[in-house]
């Protein structure tokens, strides 16, 4: 049964008896007094007026050093990408240079850990299919274009096949001759954009020549642009070349192209062979731009240049796969590049990365409709005017319904995990009068055989939260299933489930299970992952959208009714409130917000206890708990989600409920919050731990820093810090363990039989999970209370 949820609350500052702190948390503060002297103090910039300023100043940090993130000393592949796009809520106070830099991090970190190197079944991928119409005159065609490429390569007047046009190959011979000619002696990269594009054009001008209508799929060609920053790039990296595909009518000839949406990969050139890494690691930072960019992407291609050696790469969801060196200065190596530059030009769109259940609608498909306009308005940019026309198939009655897309509420900006963009869309073939908004979810999870019956599955969960309220319906918003289902391809007539396995099977081998201990593993190890996708209602907006603290505190208060309502109803615990899984319903632009709670992506079936067995971290940062950051062995509870609310509130309140009240980037950059969002988990853990420990640590370092202009969220904040952090039984957030450790060494003492108190011994934040029903209660009473001060400042 749900929980009654009490509707009085007796006034801020204290707990539900009224009670003042106990002796043993005064008693506790005593004893953490050495706290201070192992860990580093960083001083707020300006702190409210309950704060004593003349208080000595007050330490938080555990580490003495402050290091920005070292992906290196991790070894298991993050859930999330911690790069962060411009704009969005988790990237506020972080500078330009700042994200630059940590996505660069983060491509070193994966190029590290996920990258596998020569493995030449990636070529396979896009071998054209047994079945496929073409695949019997591949051969053929390769063995055509090689063997002019190396006659021209010797003789510029020796006679090729007649059928080939030998003026327009001429022309671009010279350069693959200086390409294949090149030597330790080469000082810049730049020849090399020529060289490559001279061999993709002669490979592309063959093909279009020789080939029947209807045997080849599409023209691969490169930009005409060098060394350029896409014009929908959001950072000043720049791309060295890239290709794009073309129809098979167009001219062959360096297209005229400057974006990311339009990119079938990058190429990142190298003038030095030993520079490998770092070109690919180019190729990382850019590919995730392209993902972002192109909303219909499941996998990306990507090209490295060393000099003569090319490598070919494929980013999966969990890592990247890279073939051998590609030697064009030998025949065999020619021959090798050929073959991928013809497959890439006949095979199918999905073994290019694409999604054929999501077609990109063209300007004449693409007509708005006036009723269009207002979901329109308040999109995620260049994306919106793009529009697709997507396929959603459902397992429970195996119908597919046709969908248009309106708006794009979220693309995958990440180059690992799993990929989820949502729209706003509407059936298609329906007047837009009549036609109700729904929300689409398309997302890589990872997933369990057999996947459509995955006990994880959120398609899964959100059927049973619709089981569970359809006929009862609750009083407060919740997501509501209309369609869930897998994606299905087609390869060789055969429908199959878009899973991480079919992709190894276009490789030619099996996938296998990765290994337990969360080592690297050889580059078959990795975690099978299912395409899905949901239609839900009703239809939201970011949280982005409120227009008061007022707002956003009635919003917030519901997302976390319809949070209890889930738990406590169905048993689903969710697991990732953040500022992307909390959206803002309105029936109209003058009434009043809802708050809507999505994304059950990340959520578990719970026991009966409503508490989950320590299960993989997920959520996003900066607004993991603790014990979600740590992975610490205790079970998890709503209190992580709750924990989770109370940073979503403290980064709003600093930064901006909306871009209208949002500090410059610049000058909140140095606030101690910053820390939540630098660095690996355990450090971010251990920061937050010192923020948490006691009221005046929080108020000082935390709420000190919040937007003067807001009156309730500095109360509300501290409120339910005090429920989380400052329960009696559990006080403070600091892992005693670490203060006992650092005394001990403090002292030359290293033995573990030292006495310390028995305190000492119990993390809070695992003592705490003795308190979850009635800290529940006391949280829940906080949030009504200042719903009813949001409603009444708001005249309601």
């Amino acid at each position: 049964m749900a929980q009654d949820v009490g509707n009085t609350r007796q006034s801020p500052g204290k707990n539900r008896a009224g009670q003042p702190p106990s002796a043993q948390r005064e008693a506790n503060k005593e004893n953490y007094v050495s706290y201070a002297e192992h860990i580093t103090p960083v001083k707020s910039r300006h702190v409210r007026n309950r704060v004593d300023k003349n208080a000595p100043a007050i330490q938080m940090n555990l580490d003495d050093a402050q290091t920005p993130v070292d992906y290196s000393g991790s070894i298991s592949t993050p859930s999330k990408s911690r790069s962060c796009q411009a704009g969005a809520v988790e990237s506020y106070g972080t500078t330009e240079n700042e994200r630059d830099r940590e996505k660069s991090r983060y491509a070193k970190y994966v190029l590290k850990k996920c990258t596998h190197r020569d493995v030449n079944e990636v070529l396979s991928i896009a071998t054209p299919t047994a079945g496929s119409t073409n695949a019997a005159v591949v051969a053929d065609f390769i063995e055509s274009i090689v063997g002019a490429m190396e006659q021209l390569l010797v003789d510029e007047a020796a006679d090729i096949e007649s059928r080939l046009p030998q003026t327009e190959l001429l022309k671009h011979i010279s350069g693959i001759a200086r390409w294949i000619k090149v030597g330790p002696e080469m000082k810049s990269e730049q020849p090399l954009y020529g060289y490559f594009s001279d061999f993709v054009l002669f490979v592309a001008h063959c093909l279009s020549a020789s080939t029947a209508e209807g045997d080849l799929a599409r023209l691969v060609l490169p930009v005409n642009n060098y060394d350029f920053k896409p014009d929908d790039s959001n950072d000043r990296r720049r791309v060295d070349v890239a290709l794009t595909t073309r129809s098979t009518n167009a001219a062959v000839e360096s297209c005229n192209s400057r974006s990311y949406a339009d990119m079938l990969c990058n190429v990142e050139a190298k003038w030095k062979r030993s520079m490998d890494d770092d070109a690919l690691k180019q190729v990382l930072i850019y590919s995730s731009s392209i993902y972002a960019q192109q909303l219909n992407r499941r996998f990306l291609w990507g090209l490295a240049i060393c000099t003569s050696d090319v490598y070919a790469c494929v980013m999966l969801n969990d890592g990247v796969l890279v073939s051998s060196a590609i030697n064009i200065a030998t025949a065999t190596g020619r021959k090798r590049l050929i073959t991928l530059l013809v497959h890439w030009s006949l095979c199918s769109e999905s073994q290019l990365g694409y999604d054929p259940t999501m077609r990109q609608l063209s300007d004449n498909d693409c007509n708005i409709h006036a009723n269009d306009m207002d979901v329109l308005s308040d999109g995620d940019g260049r994306c919106d005017m793009i529009r697709y026309e997507v396929d959603c198939y459902d397992d429970v009655s195996q119908e597919v319904h046709t969908y248009v897309t309106l708006r794009t509420i979220m693309s995958a900006g990440s180059l690992l995990g799993r990929h989820t963009r949502c729209f706003v869309a509407r059936l298609k073939h329906v007047d837009s009068a009549s036609a109700d908004m729904v929300v689409i979810k398309d997302a890589w999870p990872p997933a369990e055989q057999p996947v459509e019956s995955d006990s994880r599955s959120e398609i899964v969960l959100l059927r049973r939260i619709h089981n569970e309220f359809k006929n009862n319906p609750p009083a407060h918003l919740y997501p509501r299933l209309e369609i869930g289902g897998h994606i299905r391809l087609d390869i060789d007539g055969r429908p199959t489930i878009d899973t991480t396995d079919a992709i190894f099977d276009l490789m030619g081998t099996s996938r296998r299970e990765p290994p337990l201990d969360d080592t690297k593993g050889s580059w078959q190890q990795q975690a099978l992952r299912a395409h899905r996708r949901i239609v839900m209602s009703p239809v939201g907006r970011s949280i982005k959208s409120v227009r008061s603290e007022e707002e956003l505190i009635i919003v917030l208060a519901e997302a976390m009714r319809c949070h209890n309502a889930i738990l406590n109803n169905c048993g689903v615990l969710h697991r990732d409130i953040s500022t992307n899984n909390i959206l803002v319903v309105r029936e109209d632009q003058d009434s009043l917000p809802r708050g809507l709670l999505i994304d059950f992506d990340f959520a578990v079936p719970v026991d009966r206890e409503r508490r989950t067995a320590r299960p993989a971290q997920s959520g996003t940062l900066p607004y993991m708990s603790i014990a979600n950051l740590e992975n610490i062995n205790t079970a998890r509870t709503a209190l992580d989600d709750w924990e989770s609310l109370l940073y979503v509130i403290c980064w709003l309140a600093t930064f901006g409920i909306s871009s209208s009240y949002r500090n410059a980037d610049a000058n909140t950059a140095d606030y101690p919050i910053c820390m939540w969002r630098i660095g690996g988990e355990k450090k971010i853990a251990k920061t937050k731990r010192g923020h948490m420990h006691n009221e005046d640590i929080f108020i000082s370092q935390i709420v000190g820093e919040f937007q003067s202009k807001y009156e309730l969220l500095p109360d509300l904040a501290t409120e339910l810090h005090k429920e989380l952090f400052c329960h009696a039984g559990c006080e403070g957030a600091i892992n005693p363990e670490n203060i006992a450790k650092r005394g001990r060494r403090s002292h030359g003492l290293r033995s573990k039989s030292y006495d310390e108190p028995d305190f000492l011994n119990i993390d809070p934040l695992v003592a705490r999970n003795g308190y979850v029903g009635d800290i529940l209660h006391s949280l829940q009473d906080v949030m009504d209370f200042y719903e009813r001060e949001a409603r009444e400042s708001l005249g309601l």
